[in-house]
């Protein structure tokens, strides 16, 4: 369509982003020089959401998607036979002390208002039923709508190692493996975005009130570069990363439409 009918002014620029899954994509791009190469006024992306029937879409104003971090946890401490662990600096004990501090930083230091999770996905220590071991891990995600929340928890987080430590005696370090800021969406952009939606799906089929999703998208690093607007479209069905999950390719016509409107409306 826009090949067949270009923009009146402009240049539009399509950004097909690979590793949004790692996030690390996006950053890629533009220390690659994206942007330099290609500057921007404004950006939009879009994802599909099955959380939304097919047919509908939705675009969030201001907070869209969480940003987070995932973190890692090794602790160091000295083994020993079961029957004499007070011979031992035991880095279980310092484990599930660092996993039940953690549970108190969002409901302690979070504002209750603030959107804000965070998340033990992984605890390992020890092979044996008789043996105290010399290590253990723990891993898990923080996430939240505001990058200073984020921090927050970064940091209470920092300070509870350190803490158990002390307490135990034993090694307790702390990593960030990965990380996305927040995606907030400019109110302007957002406001065209769904427009356009609305004039493919009908107005009353585009949600401008729901809530901020808690998942992640790289995307938010363009939208650091430029204004813009990511927006959701429903494909129903089961949800991502799931072993039944399916693409649904009929929605892409509509995304493509959409676009197509956004481009029509600002260069027209």
């Amino acid at each position: 369509h826009l090949a067949a009918n270009p923009p009146a002014r402009g240049r539009v620029v399509l950004i097909f982003q690979p590793a949004e899954e790692t996030g690390l994509g996006a950053v890629a791009m533009i220390k690659d020089g994206l942007f330099d190469r290609y500057p921007c006024d404004e950006v939009y992306g879009y994802h599909n959401m099955p959380l939304l029937p097919l047919g509908e879409a939705a675009v969030h104003t201001g907070p869209t998607m969480n940003g987070y971090k995932v973190w890692e946890i090794d602790i160091q401490g000295v083994g020993g036979h079961g029957a004499a662990p007070h011979k031992t600096k035991d880095p279980v004990q310092a484990a599930v002390r660092v996993a039940s501090e953690i549970s108190s930083i969002v409901g302690r230091h979070v504002d209750p208002m603030e959107p804000a999770l965070i998340t033990v996905t992984k605890l390992q220590a020890g092979s044996s039923h008789n043996v105290v071991p010399h290590e253990a891990s723990l891993a898990g995600t923080l996430r939240a709508t505001s990058s200073e929340v984020i921090e927050t928890m970064w940091e209470k987080l920092q300070a509870i190692c350190a803490g158990v430590g002390v307490m135990t005696g034993c090694t307790v370090t702390v990593r960030e493996t990965a990380g996305v800021p927040p995606v907030f969406n400019a109110a302007a952009q957002a406001d065209v975005a769904a427009a356009a939606a609305g004039g493919v799906f009908g107005a009353d089929r585009v949600h401008r009130d729901l809530k901020p999703y808690p998942f992640t998208d790289d995307f938010a690093y363009m939208l650091q570069i430029a204004p813009g607007a990511y927006f959701f479209v429903g494909q129903g069905g089961t949800m991502v990363h799931q072993t039944a999950y399916d693409f649904n390719d009929d929605l892409l016509p509509n995304v493509a439409s959409v676009f197509a409107r956004i481009v029509e409306a600002k260069l027209s």
